[in-house]
C-alpha cells in the first residue's frame, strides 16, 4: 500500500531484535515432568532448508511437519465464511510452533500475535520462539500463526502482480502528507488506485454459490478480526484444547479483545501488552502520549551524558534545539553512495524515523542519534552503510521475486478497514487531522495515511463485530502497559481493564511501545508467574525497567 503506519512499520522493523534483548532479564521456570498430550502430533518428514509453505498440505486436522530448528509448521483449513459453515470455501491458515520443553509438564499451547494488523505469527515464531517459550514458560508450545491476508495463510491480501509493481509504485508516495501543499489530494488518489486493484483481487464477483472459490465469494470481505478470532477457537479445538492460552502485543491486544468479548468462557492464560481499546482503535486518542515518548530522546540523551549519547548538551532543551535544527538546515543531504544506490537524506525522512524509532527508545534512539549527527558533519560512510539510509532508495528487482508469503501485503488496510470502516468524508479527515495534530504535531503527518487509504478502501466485511468489547471471562486476562506508549496510550489499558472484570493490571514505568520489549525483570517474573498458576499482579502494581535509553543498565541488574 502506499501508506504503511508506524504502527505496521515500526513493529516489523524492529520487534524480534528488541524481544531478543528484553528477555535477557527472565528468570527459568523449574523444569518438571512432561505429562502426557491430549492430542498425538502427527510429523512428517521434509528437508528443512527447502521448506516451501505452498508445497505443504493442508487439511482439515492439524497435521505437524518439520520446518527448521526443531520447529513445526502446519496449514489448516477452516471455513471462509462461519454464517455458512457447510457450503463455504476454505481459509487456509498457516501455523508454525516452538514445542514445549521436553523436560516440563506439559500445560498445552499459547497462541501468539505480533501486532501490525497484518504481522506473521508464523515469522515472530521463526525468529524469537525459544524466547517466547522463556517468556510464557517451558511447559507451554508457542504457536504463531498468519491471520487471515498475511504470510502463509490464505486468503492472502496481495493485490499487486509483483512485488517491484509495489515498490515502484509505493516510491511515489509522499511520506508525510501536508496541508499546505498537494500530498493530501496525491495520497487521496493513491489509495483510491490501490482500493481498486484490491477490489478487483479481493472483493469477490458478488455470488455466494455453494462450492465456489474463495476468489468468487471475496476473501476481502473475510479478513475482520472477529473472523479471526473465530479461527483462533477453531484451532485450539483442534488442538484438543478447551481454552486459548494466549499473548497477544498491539493490534494484538485487540484480537485479544475480540476473542474475549466473543467466547468470554473460553479464556484462559491470556495477557495483552500493549493495549489499544477495540472501542476506540485505530482512529481515536492513539498519539496522545507521542509526544511524551518523543521528549524522552532529549531527556535520557541528557541524563546519560556525552559518553553515552552523541547528541549531549548541557541541557534538555539544547538537545532539542540540536536535533532539530540537523533536521531543518542539513537537509536535504545527498548520500550518492548508498548501499542500495544514491539517496537523499530530507527532513520528512528523519521525522518518519522519529516516528518508528519512538517504539523502541531503548534500540532505536542512539541509532537516530548515530545518524542525526552523521548528518550534522556530512560523514557519508556512516551515512552510506545505514539501513534506514537504504530504505530511502528501496531496490526493486523484478528477476528476484520473493516467495508470496513475504512479499509486501495490503493487510494492514484489509483488516483494519473492515473493522472500522470509513466514508469518504473530506471533511471528516480534515477535523481528525487537525485532532490528530493537536495530539502529536510531529507524529500526524505520519499518521493520518492510514485513515486515508481506509477512506478509499471498498471491501466491506460480510458480517463486522461491532461490540461491545467487554465480558466476564472464564479466567482473569493480565493486562499491561507502559506509562508512555506512543501509540497505544496507558489509558487505553485502563479503560480495557475496567471493561473486563477481575482482570489484572501492570504498569511497568517505562516509555515506548511493548512492555516485556523492555528489560524488566519484574515484568518478566510476573507474566511468568502468570502463566505459571495464574497468579495476578496486585492492584496498583508498578514495575521498573533495567535498562533506559541512552542510560544502559539501572537498578543493579
Amino acid at each position: 500500500m502506499p501508506h504503511r503506519s508506524p504502527l505496521h512499520v515500526g513493529m516489523r522493523r524492529v520487534f524480534s531484535k528488541v524481544l531478543l534483548a528484553g528477555l535477557l532479564a527472565i528468570q527459568q521456570i523449574d523444569a518438571r515432568d512432561l505429562k502426557s498430550r491430549k492430542v498425538t502430533t502427527r510429523l512428517r518428514a521434509r528437508d528443512d532448508a527447502a521448506f516451501d509453505w505452498y508445497k505443504l498440505d493442508a487439511s482439515e486436522d492439524i497435521t505437524w511437519t518439520p520446518c527448521g530448528s526443531g520447529q513445526q509448521c502446519a496449514r489448516v483449513l477452516l471455513p471462509l465464511d462461519y454464517s455458512r459453515e457447510a457450503d463455504s470455501p476454505k481459509a487456509t491458515i498457516a501455523l508454525q510452533m516452538q514445542p514445549a520443553a521436553g523436560n516440563a509438564t506439559y500445560k498445552g499451547a499459547v497462541l501468539v500475535n505480533p501486532g501490525g494488523p497484518g504481522g506473521s505469527g508464523t515469522q515472530m515464531v521463526a525468529e524469537i520462539g525459544t524466547n517466547l517459550t522463556e517468556l510464557v514458560g517451558a511447559g507451554y508450545d508457542v504457536i504463531g500463526f498468519d491471520p487471515r491476508g498475511t504470510g502463509a495463510t490464505l486468503p492472502l491480501a496481495q493485490c499487486f502482480e509483483t512485488e517491484s509493481e509495489l515498490q515502484t509504485f509505493a516510491q511515489r508516495t509522499p511520506v508525510l502528507v501536508n496541508a499546505s501543499d498537494d500530498s493530501i489530494p496525491y495520497s487521496k488518489a493513491q489509495n483510491d488506485a490501490v482500493a481498486q486493484l484490491c477490489q478487483r483481487k479481493l472483493g469477490g464477483n458478488g455470488s455466494e454459490d455453494a462450492n465456489g472459490t474463495v476468489e468468487e465469494w471475496g476473501g476481502g470481505r473475510f479478513m475482520d478480526t472477529a473472523s479471526v478470532a473465530t479461527d483462533m477457537l477453531r484451532i485450539i479445538e483442534k488442538l484438543g484444547q478447551d481454552k486459548l492460552h494466549y499473548f497477544g502485543v498491539s493490534y494484538g491486544t485487540i484480537l485479544g479483545q475480540y476473542f474475549a468479548s466473543l467466547y468470554p468462557d473460553k479464556v484462559g492464560r491470556f495477557v495483552i501488552d500493549a493495549v489499544c481499546d477495540a472501542e476506540y482503535y485505530p482512529w481515536n486518542s492513539a498519539l496522545v502520549e507521542t509526544e511524551g515518548v518523543i521528549d524522552g530522546l532529549y531527556s535520557y540523551c541528557h541524563l546519560a551524558g556525552p559518553a553515552k549519547c552523541p547528541l549531549y548538551e548541557s541541557s534538555i532543551a539544547k538537545i532539542k534545539a540540536r536535533v532539530w535544527n540537523i533536521m531543518k538546515t542539513k537537509t536535504p543531504l545527498a548520500v550518492p553512495f548508498a548501499a542500495q544506490g544514491p539517496a537523499v537524506v530530507t527532513e520528512a525522512l528523519l521525522q518518519q524515523q522519529i516516528l518508528n524509532a519512538v517504539y523502541f527508545p531503548i534500540s532505536e534512539w542512539p541509532e537516530f542519534a548515530n545518524i542525526l549527527v552523521a548528518v550534522e558533519t556530512n560523514n557519508q560512510s556512516v551515512l552510506a552503510a545505514s539501513d534506514f539510509v537504504a530504505a530511502a532508495a528501496p531496490a526493486c528487482n523484478s528477476t528476484n521475486e520473493p516467495a508470496p508469503w513475504l512479499r509486501t501485503n495490503s493487510a494492514e488496510y484489509a483488516i483494519a478497514c473492515s473493522d472500522y470502516p470509513l466514508a469518504d468524508d473530506p471533511a471528516a479527515f480534515d477535523a481528525y487531522l487537525r485532532e490528530m495534530t493537536r495530539e502529536s504535531p510531529i507524529a500526524a503527518p505520519g499518521w493520518v495515511g492510514s485513515y486515508l487509504a481506509c477512506m478509499k478502501w471498498k471491501i466491506e466485511a460480510k458480517k463486522r463485530f461491532a461490540g461491545p468489547f467487554a465480558g466476564n471471562t472464564s479466567s482473569p486476562i493480565f493486562v499491561l502497559s507502559n506509562v508512555l506508549d506512543p501509540v497505544c496510550p496507558f489509558a487505553h489499558a485502563r479503560r480495557v481493564h475496567a471493561r473486563f472484570p477481575g482482570s489484572g493490571l501492570l504498569v511497568q514505568n517505562a516509555t515506548g511501545h511493548v512492555a516485556t520489549l523492555t528489560p524488566s525483570a519484574c515484568t518478566v517474573a510476573a507474566v511468568q508467574a502468570y502463566f505459571a498458576n495464574g497468579t495476578l499482579p496486585a492492584a496498583g502494581a508498578v514495575c521498573q525497567p533495567n535498562v533506559l535509553p541512552f542510560v544502559g543498565a539501572v537498578g543493579g541488574d
